[in-house]
């Protein structure tokens, strides 16, 4: 396990609220607000060294630097980032900014940078490079110093001509410069092991059939969106639906049309339990929808049918009645609205297996911002738990009456949920933007109630989560 600072406190850190961090927060100055009294003149290329001593590495953003045109009619610069060579001295060239102006008035220079990335513990030279021809004079340019007595001396070397030679020397003045940074540490998410349970399959064989024989004739006409209200008991504590046949035609195929499962509120449509898409492809005939994620009927519970035209095409459903009618509900734009008994046919196959044990997705964590921990084919409307630990157990939980389930995380935070009618949940929480987290390694697992097991809870999937700045 990495943990490069033990002050990570998991039990408070879901607390805290996570600011936005700004670009490159964090800045390294020297001598920048001291006193300054004195300056120092060149007119060729003076550099000073930059050294991350963090153990991380660092986003180099932007570096200002204080200078002034000592008397020149017009003077510029840019500035580059090398890398330090064997002996210490600028090397190979990185980075170079834009060429700026120099005033006669002491200012900020500042040059922004992309992609310049230092490891931890290295070096490089900023370069402030003079760029006129002609110097006018040994009095050219100024960088702004401030007296020597003022500040700490800095590692820095000056460009010299001599006899025809051009070479650095080192001379560790008390330069004004300012570094702004922020961490750069890569943050990884990767799953870990395998959810308990075992995948949907869905009966070869209609389990219920409602006024089917074959296909019915068509006519009821529709673009919009209508539903059908089942009361069925599947003479089982709970079922999973998992397909439907369905009569259904368009009048210009193919047509795409959205199938859904949805609760019964008070007699009305409620929340989507499954859902699919498929295509019609004839005038008339009918279709298969299977759901990915069935959706969960108990013991006479009622539920509805519901189909929606994504194209606006005109669809067809029925147009006689075989045996019982059912109730029937269209979307008006902003409400459902019963359109009395009408005549519906389906076959319903359920599962013949339990269905899919909770699968855990997720973000990378960075710090500074939100991450977002997704739970899908769970148990619908239950409650579940996120556990965040610094370890991974490895408990084999098959002894306590959840057989093939595994604990993947040690789970020193807990955060409680409720599933929707899809079986799914998201978790957010905040990483403060503290640079001692870079590196941290966190383990993930979903918990859930489940009826498949003696235990009554099933597990998801872990999840080894490394925290980083980007």
């Amino acid at each position: 396990m990495k943990l490069r600072s033990p002050v990570l406190a998991l039990a408070t850190a879901a607390t805290l609220i996570s600011a936005t961090a700004a670009q490159c927060p964090l800045g390294y100055q020297d001598n920048w607000n001291g006193i300054h009294t004195s300056t120092d003149d060149f007119s060729l290329r003076r550099s000073f060294v930059i050294h991350n001593l963090h153990p991380f590495p660092i986003r180099i953003c932007q570096i200002d630097v204080r200078m002034r045109n000592g008397g020149c009619t017009s003077a510029s610069m840019h500035l580059e980032v090398r890398t330090s060579d064997a002996s210490g001295q600028p090397g190979a060239l990185r980075k170079t900014s834009p060429s700026q102006s120099i005033p006669s008035s002491v200012t900020t220079r500042s040059a922004t940078f992309t992609n310049l990335v230092l490891a931890a513990g290295e070096r490089n030279h900023v370069v402030i490079d003079y760029e006129n021809t002609n110097p006018c004079g040994f009095f050219a340019t100024f960088v702004d110093l401030p007296a020597t007595s003022s500040g700490p001396r800095v590692e820095s070397w000056s460009e010299v001509q001599q006899s025809g030679v051009t070479f650095w020397l080192r001379d560790d003045q008390p330069l004004r410069y300012r570094v702004s940074y922020e961490p750069w540490e890569r943050a990884n998410w990767n799953p870990v092991g395998s959810p308990c349970g075992t995948s949907v399959a869905c009966g070869t064989t209609p389990y219920r059939t409602l006024n089917w024989n074959g296909n019915p004739p068509l006519g009821n006409l529709f673009n919009d969106r209508r539903a059908f209200r089942m009361a069925d008991n599947f003479g089982y504590p709970s079922r999973w639906i998992c397909g439907l046949d369905l009569p259904i035609g368009s009048l210009t195929p193919p047509s795409r049309l959205r199938v859904s499962i949805l609760s019964d509120t008070n007699g009305d449509p409620g929340s989507v339990l499954s859902q699919t898409d498929v295509t019609v492809t004839n005038p008339v005939g009918s279709i298969h929808a299977a759901f990915d994620g069935p959706a969960r009927i108990g013991a006479g519970m009622s539920y509805w049918i519901g189909f929606e035209s994504l194209d606006g095409d005109q669809l067809s459903v029925p147009a006689e009645r075989f045996g019982s009618a059912v109730n029937g509900a269209v979307w008006n734009g902003t409400s459902w609205q019963s359109n009395g008994s009408t005549s519906y046919a389906t076959r319903t196959y359920i599962t013949t297996s339990t269905p899919l044990a909770p699968t855990l997705t997720g973000d990378p964590a960075i710090i500074g911002t939100t991450k977002d921990t997704d739970l899908t084919t769970a148990p619908a409307n239950t409650i579940a738990m996120l556990g965040v630990g610094f370890s991974n157990p490895a408990t084999d939980l098959s002894s306590l009456g959840a057989p093939g389930c595994i604990a993947q995380s040690s789970a020193e935070l807990v955060v409680w949920t409720v599933t929707d009618g899809l079986g799914r949940a998201t978790v957010s929480l905040p990483v403060p933007y503290e640079p001692a987290f870079l590196g941290v390694e966190l383990h993930e697992q979903f918990a859930t109630l489940t009826n498949q097991n003696a235990l009554g809870i099933s597990f998801s999937n872990g999840a080894l989560v490394e925290i980083g700045s980007f």
